[in-house]
């Protein structure tokens, strides 16, 4: 016995010694398959991978991978294609003149001045009738401007665009008499371009469908009037040879198809409003698409990147309820990644397209982990279940001292904000929410909040962006200042410390969502701002889902800490323009300035970028003046990596390959999170 014993222990250790060895090799053996993946963190889950349904930051995280847009912004934030391999921009103008004989007289001073043609971007131009047309190698205003100069006021007409809004009643309207345009999108809707006087048109209308009440109506309004008719064109050049992730070839069918399932109102895209200018998109042939603009709008190339293309093959003829069965959950794109699995709650995983147009990407698959709070998520990076974390302010300090890391920081293109529901008498008078401004610590709310990590905002353009204005000055915080204007107001403090007026207590909530630690500390620290100069807050916390849907789609809160990522677009029609403040919409604070309306409108249809910048200058600055937003800090963001885990390894365009360390990008350290290749395997 006792020299089993002795043999016992002495092969024991032996034994152990063998079983960790071929443990180890049977998880080396599979480990490159199991390990080579991205994982990222996702503090929310997707409701869904349509690209032209999802609203969430999750959902965009996985639809980059398996989508493609037309175009998109290189590290540079210069547009450069995806889809389309190349574009050009054109435009045609006609100019509507009260006779044929003006309009012939008016070619004829054309032609005898056609060595201002090249200045004028103008390539050829022909009468039809009373009309003059342009052909222009260059989209915008300024040129048919310049142009249009040369003749007599008096000789032409004006173009005015009426909106036709319906219920119930379905009215049919056709190109003839002063209607020169009539155009239908996804709604029951139309908008008509009426040459002359217009007046005639909408009294007919009136008195063919007199009565109107809120379940049916037709009811015409002036949207827009206009020297002539400028219609830009895009005309895209497909990339050859890209293929759907089922094996189906894509084609310029694809692309007039999303459009229409943009403005279908059955699948009540969110993104529609950025496509409500297009007249049309033909199909010239498989690889080229023509899309034809009812009016300048300059945003038009970026829109073709926000928004990714979807397989007509798949998708054609189905209703939103099959797509939600069917496809927004098992989504089919063009991207580098195929969709693989969604677990509820848990994660959505992606694996490599070997078939990518620009080659096979290094990594397996991508994993997108719903992990529910930020507590979690520094956890699960400090565990390596994913592999970067958007670091929290207070830990930035911890991380740069670590040498086992890498750091990759930058003034990110979005600003928080304390929102006004100006619906509210409380804060309809502008003195009141300049005193709301004097009275909130700004700078210490980027102190001990953001840890120093950001800086005040000035409105709401961030500051990095090339129409964002420098001038302006910030509202300093000011108590004594606030409580001037509070007292010009009328609002008094009573024997409690709380002002009032007319009986009424200058009392409020402040709502914001639970899993922002951030904005939390921002509810609370404005609400001890404002009891010092006697002002009572109630701070209240909701799920996100419950914050967005409940109270911020319905409007149904005094004011609200939130954020907007701006992404690198100067078009903020959905968020500040009047006619955006119905329920659902994102002029959620009901705020309303004729001005700000026209300069809105001005930056969206001028291609000029001189005038773009003037009117975002002007526009911010109004905004900013006005404070229907408090508006509170530009955050500086950093991410953390474990070092020597990734390179990247991307195509060079000529078939060949660059290898290079991640890097941060004026498009940020992501930029190319296709082409990661794992280094630690």
């Amino acid at each position: 016995m006792v020299t089993w014993i002795k043999r016992f222990l002495v092969l024991f250790p032996t034994l152990l010694l063998v079983l960790f060895v071929t443990s180890f090799l049977v998880v080396k053996s599979g480990s490159r398959q199991r390990v080579n993946q991205l994982s990222i963190g996702s503090i929310g889950e997707a409701e869904n991978l349509n690209p032209i349904l999802a609203t969430t930051t999750a959902a965009s995280e996985v639809d980059n991978f398996v989508f493609n847009g037309l175009i998109r912004y290189d590290e540079n934030l210069e547009l450069t294609g995806e889809l389309a391999k190349d574009w050009s921009l054109t435009q045609t103008s006609t100019i509507f003149f009260r006779t044929p004989e003006q309009a012939d007289a008016a070619l004829q001073r054309l032609n005898a001045s056609s060595a201002q043609w090249g200045a004028w971007a103008l390539v050829a131009a022909e009468t039809s009738s009373n009309r003059l047309r342009l052909h222009l190698k260059e989209a915008g205003t300024s040129m048919p401007e310049k142009i249009q100069a040369l003749f007599d006021p008096s000789s032409m007409d004006k173009v005015t665009f009426i909106r036709i809004d319906t219920k119930a009643q379905k009215p049919a309207f056709s190109i003839g008499g002063s209607i020169v345009e009539a155009w239908q999108d996804g709604t029951l809707g139309w908008e008509l371009a009426v040459v002359g006087d217009w007046q005639p048109l909408t009294q007919n209308i009136e008195k063919r469908f007199p009565n109107p009440t809120k379940d049916s109506y037709v009811t015409p309004s002036v949207v827009a009037t206009d020297d002539r008719l400028d219609e830009p064109e895009i005309l895209f050049h497909l990339r050859d040879g890209i293929s759907w992730h089922d094996g189906k070839p894509f084609t310029a069918e694809d692309v007039e198809f999303t459009y229409r399932m943009l403005m279908d109102e059955d699948k009540a895209s969110p993104r529609r409003s950025s496509y409500e200018l297009i007249k049309r998109v033909d199909v010239i042939d498989p690889m080229t698409v023509k899309v034809v603009y009812r009016r300048p709008y300059s945003p038009c190339l970026l829109s073709w990147g926000d928004t990714q293309i979807l397989p007509k093959h798949l998708l054609e003829g189905k209703n939103s309820a099959w797509w939600a069965e069917n496809f927004n959950r098992k989504p089919v794109g063009t991207g580098p990644f195929k969709f693989a699995e969604w677990r509820v709650n848990q994660f959505v995983r992606m694996v490599k397209n070997p078939d990518y147009f620009e080659g096979p990407p290094s990594l397996d698959a991508v994993v997108v982990r719903t992990i529910p709070d930020p507590v979690s998520i520094r956890l699960s990076f400090e565990t390596r279940e994913i592999d970067y974390w958007g670091v929290d302010p207070y830990a930035v300090q911890g991380f740069k001292e670590d040498s086992r890391f890498d750091l990759y920081s930058r003034l990110a293109p979005s600003y928080d904000y304390i929102g006004w529901n100006l619906e509210r008498p409380i804060f309809q008078d502008i003195r009141i929410r300049q005193a709301l401004a004097h009275a909130v610590d700004v700078p210490s709310i980027i102190k001990f909040i953001y840890y120093g990590h950001g800086q005040q905002s000035r409105g709401t353009f961030p500051p990095m962006m090339w129409f964002a204005n420098p001038d302006i000055q910030v509202f300093e915080y000011d108590p004594k200042k606030a409580e001037e204007l509070l007292d010009e107001a009328g609002w008094k403090k009573g024997p409690d410390g709380i002002r009032a007026k007319d009986g009424k207590k200058f009392t409020f909530t402040l709502i914001t969502n639970n899993a922002n630690e951030e904005r939390k500390d921002i509810a609370t620290l404005v609400q001890s701002d404002l009891k010092k100069i006697g002002i009572q807050v109630e701070v209240q916390l909701f799920e996100w889902a419950v914050f967005i849907s409940k109270y911020i789609n319905k409007k149904d809160f005094d004011a609200t800490v939130l954020g907007w990522s701006m992404g690198y677009d100067y078009d903020q029609y959905q968020i500040w323009h009047s006619s955006q403040t119905a329920p659902g919409m994102l002029n959620f604070v009901s705020y309303k300035n004729a001005e700000v309306d026209k300069l809105l409108m001005l930056a969206r249809s001028e291609f000029d970028q001189t005038k773009i910048k003037a009117s975002c200058w002007e526009l911010q600055k109004i905004i900013y003046d006005d404070q229907p937003y408090l508006f509170v800090d530009v955050p500086q963001t950093t991410a953390v990596m474990w070092k020597n885990t990734f390179q990247v390894k991307r195509p060079d365009g000529k078939g060949g390959w660059i290898t290079e360390p991640i890097r941060d990008t004026k498009a940020g350290f992501r930029y190319y999170m296709n082409w990661w290749q794992r280094t630690d395997l």
